[in-house]
């Protein structure tokens, strides 16, 4: 039997809100909203000799402190963390916040502070989007290296009409696009899990071009799910690609 053990074990309350859930909003909670870079971090961090405000990234702070904060820093590959910090010196950085090298010191002060406490729904769910167009248009910009069969079956399974009428590779593309992001606006696609969206394109792309029998079980599994109207959070029994 093909279940979402994930939406099953909801509580009720949960069910009807549909939370939207993301490692990454649930990692980034983890970081304090303020994080003081002592001299041995910003040394760590900068040129030999050297060092400029710009040149430190909260992703490479974020990486240092992994460790300390427990946290997954593979959970924020695909996110800019330069959206969700922003690096405070005071005071001014020019005149009175420096760091001493010969020394060892730092004067002044450098903080990590955070500035957003994660993406809401509605750009959680933009990005699964706009990653899948992305990877789709990529996929299939050569019509050698696709499989077409595997395309129109695909628009079968999603009830996609008239691809077998469509010869040209731009054409399916198109109505392949245009068919899954009208299922997503109308909530029949209706994915509330971030990792799962990802991989739903995953799946998409790799019976596409590889012809993954793995992917395409994923893809019948996941139109099952779509037929009982509820969101979507995992598919239990998922084949590994």
């Amino acid at each position: 039997m093909f279940t979402d053990s994930v939406f099953e074990n909801l509580d009720d309350i949960s069910k009807m809100i549909e939370p939207f859930q993301c490692d990454f909003n649930d990692e980034l909670r983890k970081v304090p909203e303020e994080i003081n870079l002592d001299y041995e971090m910003i040394k760590s961090l900068s040129a030999a000799g050297y060092w400029n405000i710009d040149s430190i990234r909260p992703q490479s702070i974020i990486r240092k402190l992994a460790n300390q904060l427990e946290i997954d820093c593979s959970k924020f590959d695909t996110f800019n963390l330069c959206d969700f910090f922003k690096i405070q010196v005071t005071p001014n950085f020019a005149d009175e916040c420096y760091i001493d090298f010969d020394e060892g010191v730092l004067v002044g002060q450098v903080t990590l502070k955070k500035c957003r406490d994660g993406m809401s729904d509605k750009e959680l769910l933009e990005k699964i989007i706009h990653n899948l167009k992305r990877k789709l248009r990529n996929a299939t910009y050569r019509a050698s290296e696709c499989h077409k069969a595997n395309i129109n079956e695909i628009a079968e399974i999603f009830d996609i009409t008239g691809m077998n009428r469509m010869r040209s590779m731009r054409n399916k593309r198109t109505l392949l696009i245009d068919g899954l992001l009208t299922q997503f606006k109308e909530q029949r696609i209706n994915i509330r899990n971030y990792n799962l969206g990802i991989k739903f394109t995953d799946w998409l792309v790799s019976y596409i071009r590889h012809n993954n029998m793995a992917a395409v079980k994923n893809l019948c599994m996941f139109k099952i799910l779509m037929l009982n109207g509820a969101p979507i959070y995992s598919l239990d029994n998922e084949e590994e690609l």
